[in-house]
């Protein structure tokens, strides 16, 4: 039997209690070790968050950008170093392409006016054609020539305004003045139309020039696509306006195309330009408001539907 001294289980009893000490040392640092790792990769994180918050809404403000809005640019300066040659590159391609687009603008402008002195000449030259079909032919052509040319005209006016000049407009008076203007062209054709105005007065902020080509692009449609013995429906809505007509309607896979400019479903005839329901779309978007197309066969319904007013 061994006997163990007191000097012995004195050492024991210490190593033991220092075994403890460094094994609770090192768990705890360990511990500490972790936390501080979680706590650095949340700060890192965070910090990170903080540094792309400028890119983020360097990225936003890009995705503003359209043909009405082309004075955007990023010149945010808390964006980081590293991205700021890109910004700068952006800014340059955006500088083009603004020249470019007020390049096109004016040309289509310039060419509409220069236009406008020659077919009225042309126009006063056939008048003195003396075989009546041929004349009449010709003034027909002449005009449908001029109507192009005032559409261009419209839509490069539509696309110069940065900022669109505002009124109070009543749509009540300036859908009687457009429906009267286009009666007779309406009555001619075997057809009928009719003003369904709202309960009450339909006043918006608007360019009741704009307004009115809008209008009268509708009503010119109408009148094409409708035969004899239909009717056209004119009606007002608190912030809305809608022409319906009886005509053929418009297949679905053409309904999104009908807007885009110069598109007709029949490329081979001469009738229309294909801008009338461009000018349309585009009086809807500078006013913040868009355009509805409903059509089926036997009724066709486009709405411009305007922003709430304050």
């Amino acid at each position: 039997m061994r006997i163990v001294g007191p000097r012995s289980l004195l050492s024991r009893i210490l190593l033991w209690h220092g075994v403890a000490v460094i094994v609770t040392a090192l768990a705890v640092s360990l511990g500490v070790y972790l936390f501080l790792e979680a706590i650095a990769d949340h700060l890192e994180a965070l910090i990170v968050r903080q540094a792309l918050r400028p890119v983020r809404r360097a990225s936003a403000l890009v995705r503003t950008i359209a043909p009405t809005r082309l004075d955007v640019r990023l010149t945010d300066p808390r964006l980081p170093l590293e991205v700021r040659p890109l910004a700068e590159a952006v800014n340059v391609a955006l500088d083009r392409l603004t020249d470019s687009l007020r390049m096109q603008r004016d040309f289509t402008a310039d060419a509409a006016h220069e236009l406008r002195t020659p077919i009225t000449v042309a126009r006063v030259r056939a008048g003195e054609i003396a075989d009546a079909a041929l004349r009449d032919a010709l003034i027909g052509d002449l005009d449908s020539l001029t109507r192009t040319v005032g559409y261009l005209l419209d839509i490069a006016e539509m696309d110069s305004f940065d900022t669109l000049p505002l009124e109070r407009v009543d749509l009540s008076q300036l859908a009687r003045e457009s429906i009267a203007g286009i009666a007779p062209l309406v009555f001619r054709g075997g057809k009928s139309i009719a003003l369904h105005d709202a309960d009450e007065p339909v006043v918006i902020l608007a360019q009741p020039q704009f307004i009115a080509r809008a209008l009268g692009a509708l009503l010119e449609n109408a009148v094409k696509h409708t035969p004899a013995g239909t009717r056209i429906d004119v009606r007002l809505g608190p912030t809305s306006l809608s022409v319906t007509d009886d005509g053929p309607g418009i297949p679905q896979a053409e309904q999104d195309e009908v807007f885009r400019r110069f598109w007709r479903r029949d490329r081979s005839s001469a009738v229309g330009a294909g801008l009338g329901l461009a000018i349309v779309q585009r009086v809807a978007e500078i006013h913040g408001g868009r355009v509805v197309l409903d059509s089926q066969p036997g009724q066709t319904r486009f709405t411009i539907q305007f922003k709430k007013q304050a």
